[in-house]
């Protein structure tokens, strides 16, 4: 769509001029003609080769500047690493904190489109990439940028669970901590409400008490997230992880024990 919207963008501005000359001038014609496709495939190879900060830029970071549809049908593709490491191209660029939403949406899609399909086959099905959920997905399809912070936070929950307790555990303490730990740091980098839907998809298919154990962990570390802002989120995530932990070995948190939802106190 990219390269046939530069082409008829060449074409239109030059074709009141070309329309303006005699008939007898057939070779200005045949130049200026000549010159309209060459400009036009200097465009569509520029399009093809910026990186995705340059073609972002030179298009305002508009979301124009993206195949929305081929960004869409690869989204299924993508394992939440990709994510991570899409988020952590955008988060290192150095006017970052300028960016709006949709500007990092552009950044996100264009990188995961332009860089990571040279690193993989894009013949495997999603299965074979350990892939999104079909929320998560339909998410990522809109929200690019959230779907790095969604990713990354889970890192940094899997790493200070792995800190705390050694292990990461199922149905224990240390998987009550790691849900807790994941909303909180995704609440200081996309605020509650964002954390709780990108949460809540995530667990749409789980059911019983053990979705009832992570829907009640996960909104205890929002809680406690609303208090740790991201302002020296270096420091503010440690106190944070600090106080998480605190608060699941005090038994706010819920883990289960002989198929019952019980206190996480320890």
């Amino acid at each position: 769509m990219a390269v046939r919207l530069a082409i008829l963008h060449v074409a239109n501005s030059n074709c009141v001029f070309l329309s303006s000359k005699k008939k007898g001038d057939s070779m200005m014609t045949k130049r200026n003609g000549i010159i309209v496709l060459f400009t036009a495939f200097t465009m569509v190879l520029g399009l093809a080769t910026n990186s995705p900060v340059s073609y972002a830029e030179e298009n305002g970071n508009s979301l124009n500047a993206v195949d929305e549809n081929r960004f869409s049908e690869l989204v299924e593709g993508f394992h939440e690493n990709d994510f991570i490491r899409a988020g952590e191209y955008v988060e290192a660029l150095p006017n970052f904190s300028e960016l709006s939403l949709e500007e990092l949406d552009v950044l996100v899609a264009n990188y995961m489109i332009s860089n990571l399909l040279r690193l993989r086959s894009t013949y495997l099905p999603p299965t074979a990439y350990g892939g999104l959920n079909a929320k998560e997905v339909a998410l990522a399809k809109n929200h690019p940028f959230e779907a790095t912070q969604f990713y990354g936070s889970s890192q940094v929950a899997i790493n200070y669970t792995k800190t705390k307790f050694g292990r990461n555990g199922f149905q224990d303490a240390s998987d009550a901590f790691r849900h807790a730990m994941w909303n909180g740091n995704l609440t200081q980098r996309i605020g509650a409400s964002r954390a709780k839907v990108w949460t809540d998809a995530h667990e749409a298919y789980s059911s019983g008490i053990d979705k009832q154990m992570d829907l009640h962990n996960n909104q205890l570390g929002r809680t406690i997230g609303k208090n740790y802002g991201s302002t020296n989120p270096g420091i503010n995530v440690k106190n944070m992880a600090d106080k998480i932990y605190s608060e699941i070995k005090a038994g706010k948190g819920k883990v289960i024990k002989n198929n019952k939802l019980v206190s996480s106190k320890f």
